[in-house]
């Protein structure tokens, strides 16, 4: 063996021959060279005993002291002929450069490889020319349902919808022609016919020489179906933003508008291009206010960074309204935007107000009634000590002439009690079913009169008639309080109409007043042409002791009265007037069914009639009123014993075995009422009746007689006549007494 061979081959240098033959030489020095020592002895030994084929082989070379690991390409040829005919030449080629190069490439197909069946999308090798795919990933395979075997037989027409293909084929010849590299929402064929949206990536390859299209498929199903959520939601958002039916923007940080809605658009006239970019203030409050009002909540926004509301009062849209800040953040904590809803509280407001000035004049009509009832008990006993005193006088005497004077007075003041009553809604009414037709023409001429020549007055009527249920005498002052302010409001003369007609009230105009149902009304209105009424006295014109007139000219209970008439008939009344321009009132009463029954009341024009000895007990706890009432009715023959208190009373009754005719009984007391009292007495009484009086008229139809009657009830200050005529009516007149 060549010892520079030998020494290349092996890192040992030869020493010389020792006896042995090259092959025992090989087996014992150089079997440990190589990494398969058994195969290179194998295949060498074969060559030289069969010493007719070249053997050619590569053998891996272990690196040692001295030896670097190598690759080494081995040729054995036998020698034919010449010297050494019957030997072999060994040839060995040095391929360490060859071998590293192709593990290297080795390891990066394996890598690539890997990749490429772990990759997270879809992959596909298509031909260029045929379409058929020549290789593909698992991914694919998962995605449409296919093997890997069932892939490769297919081609670009068998994944795609026919009625696509020809777009998909388009699209991809864009892409390997480098025109396109992405393309969104490609149609995919699965193998059981459903259809799914891919973002296909491809591109051009070029494989031994061959063109190839290589593309990424990613199942854009989730992308879609949150594209379709996000779609849904922005317009369910928008359909939201545009049916609230308040005015609503959506604000920047800085005030400027983003968006705003359909209810904004109307409100303000404004088309949406016009408010965006706006600032808010400029929009509701004006331009010309060049900031916002120091009640913007969007101020308490940024300083509290929370909800605000303010109620404010906005210029540009002409009413009150309740507005809303909300804070939208963002997700570093940044003010991102705010939202903005302006509620429309004018009518609210409105009622409030109504409700207000009602619970007003509601305090004032109790005070106002609470007032009439303690001075119709000062006017009972002045008018019946006058009376009384008069029965005793000498009719041609100049007492009487003052007596009656003092009679006069106290019905002035019973009227002025009256028009307090009417107020308070504690007037006691006859009601009757009337015609409104006839009411007014039966008033026509005396209201010309009062109003005078200088006025001209006209009327218009309803076809129809006009049926309520109401006391005429109040109706009729009713009228004659418009007349007389309508006249007041023309000095210089003018016009006054006064119409008639039936209305339908519906439940917008019915929800403005208390108790007020809607319905057919009855309603006859009173307009004037004169000087109208200033706004700053509107809210005030009903309230009592009121008026514009003066102290020497007024006394402010002529509207007040009406109104008072008016809601006690289960009415209400508006006005409508500017200043220069005339006032109208308009009055509406329910309309009423002809027949219905009426309620009764005292007939206080029946004739005086005389007791004859009857027992009256009279409970009064005013002690001037009791004793007037006891003069009273020993006057007309009656016996009387009293009682200050009810308590008082049932303690005599119990007491007392004669009999008693009659209880005539104050209604208001302390500790028991009338009602309550005779309740008790007829437990011990059963059979006597009973006669009520009170300066408060609301007496509860539960206070009256089984029977119906209510003649039982006399309003303070009643005359003698009237008390004559009330406890002869319940005790028969003059009749002899009885035992009850």
């Amino acid at each position: 063996m060549d010892q520079q061979f030998h020494q290349a081959l092996s890192g040992y240098h030869q020493e010389g021959d020792d006896g042995r033959d090259q092959l025992d030489l090989i087996r014992t020095r150089l079997k440990d060279v190589f990494a398969d020592p058994d195969t290179f002895e194998r295949k060498l030994l074969a060559a030289y005993e069969d010493n007719t084929y070249t053997e050619h082989f590569e053998c891996h070379v272990l690196p040692a002291e001295g030896r670097k690991e190598r690759w080494l390409e081995h040729r054995s040829q036998p020698i034919i002929s010449g010297l050494y005919a019957g030997g072999r030449v060994e040839h060995y080629y040095g391929i360490t450069s060859r071998r590293k190069a192709e593990a290297a490439r080795a390891e990066s197909q394996e890598k690539l490889r890997a990749i490429f069946d772990n990759a997270a999308d879809g992959i596909l090798l298509a031909d260029v020319e045929t379409g058929s795919f020549v290789e593909c990933n698992d991914e694919i395979c998962r995605m449409l349902g296919y093997s890997r075997s069932e892939m490769l037989t297919l081609s670009v027409g068998d994944i795609h919808p026919p009625e696509d293909l020809e777009w998909v084929r388009d699209v991809f010849r864009r892409q390997f022609a480098r025109e396109m590299k992405t393309a969104n929402d490609i149609p995919v064929l699965r193998k059981d016919g459903s259809v799914f949206f891919a973002g296909v990536s491809s591109g051009p390859v070029t494989l031994d020489g061959k063109g190839y299209l290589v593309g990424l498929f990613h199942d854009a199903t989730v992308r879609k179906q949150a594209e379709e959520d996000l779609r849904r939601s922005e317009k369910n958002w928008e359909a939201i933003f545009q049916s609230i039916g308040h005015p609503t923007i959506v604000l920047s940080p800085s005030m400027t508008v983003m968006e705003a809605n359909n209810a904004t658009v109307q409100a303000t006239g404004l088309p949406l291009d016009e408010l965006r970019g706006k600032r808010c203030w400029e929009i509701f409050h004006g331009p010309q206010t060049g900031s916002p009002p120091s009640c913007c909540p969007f101020a308490g926004v940024l300083q509290s960074g929370e909800v605000e509301v303010r109620e404010m009062e906005v210029e540009m849209l002409g009413g009150w309204y309740l507005v809303s800040c909300t804070p939208i953040f963002s997700e570093d904590g940044e003010l991102a935007k705010v939202i903005h809803i302006a509620t429309d509280i004018t009518a609210r407001r409105t009622i409030a107000e109504q409700l207000r000035q009602s619970q007003k004049m509601e305090a004032v009509g109790v005070l106002a009634g609470g007032i009439a009832h303690d001075f119709n008990n000062i006017l009972q006993a002045v008018r019946g000590y006058a009376e009384i005193a008069i029965m005793g006088a000498d009719p041609h005497a100049g007492t009487v002439k003052h007596l009656n004077g003092i009679l006069a007075a106290v019905e002035h003041g019973a009227r002025i009690t009256g028009q307090m009553l009417a107020f308070s809604r504690k007037q006691v009414f006859e009601l009757k079913i009337l015609d409104m037709n006839e009411v007014v023409r039966g008033l026509t001429d005396f209201l010309r009169r009062i109003i005078g020549g200088d006025i001209t007055l006209s009327t218009e009527y309803e076809e129809g008639p006009l049926l309520v249920e109401a006391d005429s005498s109040q109706i009729q002052q009713v009228l004659m309080n418009l007349a007389v302010n309508a006249r007041e409001a023309m000095p210089g003369g003018g016009q006054l109409f006064i119409e008639t007609s039936g209305v339908l009230v519906g439940e917008e105009i019915a929800g403005e007043w208390e108790q007020v149902a809607p319905g057919p009304y009855a309603m006859f209105s009173v307009v004037d042409t004169g000087c109208g009424i200033e706004d700053e006295h509107k809210d005030h014109i009903f309230e009592p002791f009121y008026t514009t007139k003066g102290r020497e000219k007024g006394t402010g209970l002529g509207l007040s009265t009406v109104f008072g008439i008016i809601s006690q008939h289960g009415g209400f009344i508006r006005f409508s007037s500017e200043p220069g321009e005339g006032t109208a009132f308009r009055v509406y009463l329910p309309i009423a069914e002809q027949g219905e029954k009426s309620a009764k009341v005292p007939d206080a024009a029946m004739p005086p009639v005389r007791g004859a000895g009857q027992v009256v007990l009279v409970v009064e706890d005013e002690e001037m009123v009791r004793e007037l009432t006891e003069a009273m009715l020993h006057s007309l023959g009656y016996r009387v014993i009293t009682a200050a208190t009810p308590g008082e009373c049932i303690d005599l009754v119990s007491g007392y075995d004669g009999p008693i005719h009659l209880l005539l009984s104050d209604v208001v007391m302390p500790g028991m009422n009338g009602p309550q009292l005779y309740k008790t007495l007829r437990k011990m009484r059963p059979d006597i009746p009973a006669l009520f009086m009170s300066g408060y008229p609301d007496i509860p139809e539960s206070f009256e007689r089984p029977d119906g009657d209510a003649r039982n009830f006399l309003q303070k200050p009643f005359t003698i006549e009237m008390l004559a005529a009330a406890v002869g009516a319940l005790l028969g007149g003059a009749e002899s007494p009885g035992e009850l």
